[in-house]
């Protein structure tokens, strides 16, 4: 290494801060070692920057830098000041359906309304009915997955219902609707209103040179826009549930020396629409079942003798004991510490999904500690709180 390089390194070590310490009773591998940690973990890094010599020389600085980086980053984890637990969570659906459903009616109405259709194929209707169909497959099979629901049951022949003011299940009235549930056993419906294709179709050419010839390729590629719309029908409550309506697209493309195959390529693609079909039905069933999350959480486990003891009973499970250290720390005479100890209890009563007191131990979180982390951990818990009641109002249904 050139002498003047070395130098100018060496007194960057020297004024090197480490930011992550925030205890003075630093670890004792660490303590007293700053300067020397830091040269085992900066100095083959600026020296892999610098080595231009041979290839051998840097994959070996390389392995030596990664374990440096390595034994630098346990030290610093055996000195933070926190320790992180993951807890699952399940967040609600964006659409609600109370527990006491359990069988679901599908049907299709989309069938009986003209729509506004643009379908390039060698039979446009044949596709539609292929796609109508696999999007309620789509539905049916991620309601069933998700095994919130104890039967999902397509309605095969709706039109029976028909009458001659109505043509379809959603103008029956809910009388009749309710009906149609009572005789096939379901607690509510779930509609396909709306079901468009339109399909645009572009065809090209193109000069080639192969094999010592010319020769001209016809490309063709087929934009497909699909429309579906749902709606779900309480007959017994006498309220849609919810009405929902989106577009997919995708392009599909073909090419061939022959241009009447290229064509063919381009307007036979129905296994891309039917695979885009079955995508939608699935899509608007899972806006009915609720997520299943993991979030992580930060507790104090430095700053007194308690809240290192107290890490010890969260590692294996035993929140209650670590909550009486915690609790005995909150009228500890440094605010710090105190602090410290009510945002630990804040996250003890997340995990008993004690909300109402996991925000009120936060707040004296911040009053103590007045730092970001108790700030933001106030949001995280009303957040979390309001998705909770949303789940216990649905089940209480």
């Amino acid at each position: 290494m050139n002498v003047g390089k070395a130098k100018k390194h060496n007194h960057m070590l020297q004024n090197i801060k480490l930011k992550h310490v925030t205890e003075k009773e630093e670890h004792p591998l660490l303590f007293g070692n700053i300067k020397k940690l830091t040269e085992i973990c900066i100095q083959p890094l600026y020296l892999i920057m610098v080595s231009k010599k041979n290839k051998y020389t840097n994959q070996k600085l390389a392995m030596k830098n990664s374990l440096g980086l390595f034994v630098f980053s346990i030290l610093l984890s055996a000195c933070s000041s926190v320790s992180t637990i993951t807890l699952s969570v399940v967040n609600p659906a964006p659409v609600g359906i109370p527990a006491s459903v359990k069988k679901i009616g599908v049907i299709d109405c989309s069938q009986n309304k003209p729509g506004n259709n643009k379908i390039v194929s060698f039979d446009a209707k044949g596709l539609k009915k292929e796609g109508i169909a696999a999007e309620l497959n789509g539905l049916q099979s991620e309601l069933t997955r998700a095994k919130r629901f104890d039967s999902v049951k397509q309605i095969i022949d709706p039109t029976k219902y028909s009458t001659e003011e109505a043509t379809d299940i959603s103008q029956l009235g809910w009388d009749k609707m309710e009906q149609v549930c009572n005789q096939n056993n379901v607690d509510i419906l779930f509609v396909l209103e709306t079901y468009e294709i339109d399909t645009r179709v572009n065809i090209s050419t193109s000069v080639g040179f192969g094999r010592g010839i010319n020769y001209v390729e016809t490309g063709g590629d087929m934009n497909t826009s699909l429309l579906s719309g749902w709606r779900i029908y309480d007959p017994l409550a006498k309220i849609v549930v919810d009405e929902y309506s989106f577009t997919q697209n995708f392009n599909f493309g073909a090419s061939d020396i022959n241009p009447f195959s290229a064509v063919v390529g381009v307007i036979s693609s129905n296994s891309a629409v039917k695979n885009m079909s079955g995508k939608a039905g699935r899509f608007y069933a899972r806006r009915v079942i609720p997520t299943n999350d993991e979030v992580d959480r930060d507790y104090y486990v430095r700053g007194s003798d308690k809240l290192k003891e107290a890490k010890h009973f969260v590692q294996k499970g035993n929140w209650e004991s670590a909550s009486d250290l915690w609790q005995k720390e909150t009228n500890n005479p440094d605010p710090k510490i105190a602090g410290r100890a009510c945002f630990n209890l804040a996250v003890a009563n997340e995990v008993y999904k004690k909300y109402d007191s996991a925000i009120e131990w936060a707040i004296q979180a911040f009053k103590k500690l007045n730092n970001y982390k108790a700030d933001e951990y106030i949001s995280v818990l009303k957040d979390r709180r309001q998705k909770y009641n949303v789940l216990k109002e649905l089940e209480s249904k």
